[in-house]
């Protein structure tokens, strides 16, 4: 099983994020780093809300399906699913400040301010989303909340995770992941490699599909 540690790198940490999952820690450090994400990560060449958008367009084509975004931020990605015609767009996270600014974007029906960990559960309903997507928080929120991002998706939907290629292996993701296959939660229907996910890093597009009795 896996702690809850997790390491961050040391431009996340001056922004003043601990070696922690910790939410309060999480509301913190991004209601500070709000007023310059967008910039800030675009000088990191972060490019993974454009390739997700793309690669949701090409699975699910139908532009009326339910998606709800994960850690959603200042709204990267529900800027870049407006952008290809996806307009039942929820988002989700934790901070305030993030939440004022990706409503100024006007890309999302509604964004709920809820905590994202494992031993909380969400306000929505099991079955609620045909997407449920976490792209780029996968340093910022514990793996183990797969379970309940799996119970948020529709039983013919998708939970769509999308990290660096390198995160796959993490010494946290992995096996977790591997353990929610073991106990017959969580199959995965899809994954997909992209370039320049992030500073010229490869990305990984995975897709995965609750079990349901």
């Amino acid at each position: 099983m896996c702690d809850n540690d997790v390491h961050l790198p040391e431009d996340h940490v001056a922004h003043g994020f601990e070696d922690t999952y910790d939410p309060k820690t999480m509301q913190t450090a991004f209601d500070k780093w709000s007023q310059t994400y967008d910039e800030e990560v675009k000088g990191m060449k972060y490019n993974g809300p454009k390739h997700v958008a793309s690669s949701v367009a090409k699975l699910l084509p139908d532009k009326n399906v339910t998606i709800l975004d994960l850690g959603c931020c200042t709204g990267l990605v529900g800027e870049e699913l407006h952008k290809l015609g996806y307009n039942n767009v929820d988002g989700v996270d934790i901070s305030e400040e993030c939440i004022k600014l990706a409503n100024e974007k006007k890309v999302y029906r509604k964004i709920y301010s809820e905590e994202l960990s494992p031993d909380k559960q969400m306000s929505f309903q099991t079955g609620s989303y045909d997407v449920v997507m976490l792209v780029g928080a996968g340093m910022f929120l514990d793996i183990k909340g797969l379970k309940e991002w799996l119970r948020v998706t529709k039983s013919d939907g998708y939970t769509v995770i999308a990290i660096m290629e390198s995160e796959t292996q993490d010494e946290k993701f992995k096996p977790t992941v591997e353990e929610y296959e073991c106990q017959g939660l969580v199959e995965k229907i899809h994954e997909e490699t992209v370039d320049d996910y992030m500073q010229g890093n490869k990305g990984s597009i995975l897709y995965y599909r609750p079990y349901r009795k």
